[in-house]
């Protein structure tokens, strides 16, 4: 129930947010992965080298609406990058 109630409230959250919010994939990640007890050293490298692992980690705890919505933020972040490269993205 707690992992139904949290997942709700990050999909309503997501959807609820201004489009320029949208822009900032990378701070939603972090703020879900928080909520599971999942941190990261700061910068977009840690954790654009360990999302992939996360994603497909079973061991994580992660429901499968959870785990679909931060593949949707993780695909929304490298199109992004792609788009517009920041000078810190390719290390």
């Amino acid at each position: 129930m707690v992992t139904v109630t949290c997942d709700r409230r990050c999909l309503s959250g997501l959807l609820n947010q201004p489009p320029q919010d949208l822009a900032k994939p990378t701070d939603q990640l972090r703020a879900f992965l928080l909520e599971r007890g999942i941190v990261f050293r700061k910068g977009p490298a840690n954790l654009r080298n360990q999302m992939p692992e996360i994603l497909e980690d079973a061991e994580q705890n992660l429901s499968p609406r959870l785990r679909s919505l931060l593949d949707l933020l993780w695909q929304e972040w490298k199109h992004l990058d792609q788009q517009n490269p920041s000078p810190g993205s390719g290390d």
